[in-house]
């Protein structure tokens, strides 16, 4: 999962399956979601961990 600064949360798959193999709600590679909650809940609402020293990016 990546916040971008002020706004909404979006998630990029890291494969690139063909449209029809992709998890709802991925139509294309990435997703918005409208605040990282709701994209937790999307995955199973897993534990995010931080992947940079800024504390901005996260990663499940």
């Amino acid at each position: 999962m990546k916040t971008k600064q002020g706004a909404t949360s979006y998630a990029e798959l890291l494969e690139d399956p063909p449209q029809t193999e992709r998890p709802a709600p991925f139509g294309e590679i990435e997703h918005d979601f409208p605040g990282p909650e709701a994209l937790r809940g999307c995955l199973g609402d897993p534990e995010p961990k931080t992947n940079n020293r800024h504390g901005n990016a996260w990663e499940l």
